[in-house]
């Protein structure tokens, strides 16, 4: 192969860097994303050593900067945004250079700061965008939406201990019912705050997948290749019990039962003390008429996060246009699963094709696996970050 044949042009995969065209170019690219999650694409690089392209790498002119993946569809291209959080030089050999790169979300600075201060006044997602902008005098990429439909109470204060900023909003984001995920578009990405199945979008390349058995390799591009079904017990009954000082005769119990009748489950209660409605409403007289309310919000809020994991469709795809917090109907499926579903999650392997060091043409250059929801099954998300504690002497 002449060397002048080192170009993104005509190719499944190509890469915008800080650097230039076609100073590093993709060999392979690994992606694992998921609604409230941070994204993270592996890239396995390289530069050319004859053309010189490798002189030109310097890591700092990328760390932290933005970069941009496209992705060729049948119809088009998508794009994968991110900035750079790490970069490895590797083995050279008579023809290339080889690099590796990890790329993130703007989100992930956030996992570098930290804090310990009172908000006052303010609702979960002002407290959120508060802290989003902040963090745009350390990163230029931070773009974000909301796309939040519900009515929030706002916090008398709201307070932020020993905690990163990342694990903050997390943190709120969990404890309201609040979720993201990212668009992504030709040099930048934009987070989208939401709390509602109707803030996700459909797959406009695709908003139709075919579902088709891998025993057969005829017409295989862009369609489902295997499809399950995942169901669990899930608990039939959320309590959350609480305390307010000006309310000491009130007993604030508030229960929810589940919509979901299944391995006598009516008997499981998930039962909890305090239940953590109250302290938004800490100062002297602050709104106790909405005590109450907040707590049966709450519990109902428990009860769906909870029933998430109910049921779970998972499967293998090639489709090319999918991306995490998109829907699409599925069609075609033998065992009547059929239907609108939304993708919480996936896991993508891509090889550039044709590769750069053998010029071959991969027979199955993408792959991915896929976890989705029906559409009308709310998504809420788990509550996995923990709640700071004040140590007492």
């Amino acid at each position: 192969m002449s060397t002048a044949q080192v170009t993104q042009t005509k190719r499944l995969l190509s890469l915008d860097t800080p650097l230039g065209q076609d100073v590093l170019v993709i060999e392979r690219w690994t992606g694992t994303e998921s609604v409230s999650g941070l994204f993270s694409y592996e890239l396995e690089l390289l530069a050319d050593v004859q053309l010189g392209q490798d002189q030109k790498v310097i890591p700092e002119d990328l760390l932290g900067k933005d970069v941009t993946i496209t992705l060729e569809l049948a119809a088009g291209e998508r794009y994968f945004n991110g900035i750079v959080k790490r970069f490895i030089e590797g083995h050279r050999d008579y023809r290339f250079a080889h690099y590796r790169a990890e790329v993130v979300p703007w989100l992930w600075v956030a996992t570098l700061k930290s804090n310990c201060r009172i908000f006052q006044n303010l609702t979960t997602p002002d407290i959120i965008k508060q802290v989003f902008d902040e963090l745009k005098s350390a990163c230029s990429s931070v773009q974000y939406r909301d796309a939040t439909t519900g009515s929030y109470v706002s916090w008398d204060y709201c307070v932020q201990y020993r905690e990163t900023d990342f694990n903050f909003v997390s943190r709120l984001m969990e404890q309201e019912g609040i979720f993201y995920y990212f668009e992504h578009n030709n040099g930048q990405h934009t987070l989208v705050l939401a709390d509602s199945n109707t803030a996700f979008p459909t797959c406009s390349e695709q908003p139709k997948a075919r579902y088709l058995s891998e025993i057969g390799y005829a017409e295989r591009e862009d369609v489902i290749l295997h499809f399950q079904k995942q169901q669990e017990v899930r608990p039939g009954k959320y309590s959350l019990r609480d305390y307010h000082f000006e309310l000491p005769s009130k007993t604030l119990e508030k229960n929810e039962p589940s919509t979901i009748s299944v391995g006598n489950n009516a008997s499981l209660e998930m039962y909890d003390y305090p239940g953590d409605y109250v302290p938004r409403f800490n100062q002297t007289g602050s709104r106790l008429g909405n005590v109450e309310s907040m707590g049966q919000d709450v519990v109902k809020l428990r009860m769906i996060e909870e029933e998430v994991a109910h049921l779970v469709h998972s499967g293998k795809s090639d489709c090319r246009a999918f991306y995490s917090g998109c829907t699409f109907e599925l069609t075609g499926h033998p065992a009547g699963m059929d239907g609108k579903y939304v993708i919480i999650s996936m896991h993508q392997v891509v090889t550039q094709s044709p590769g750069y060091v053998s010029d071959e043409v991969s027979n199955e250059p993408y792959q991915s696996s896929i976890v989705c929801l029906p559409y009308a099954v709310p998504f809420r998300p788990r509550r996995l970050t923990p709640k700071p504690v004040v140590q007492g002497p």
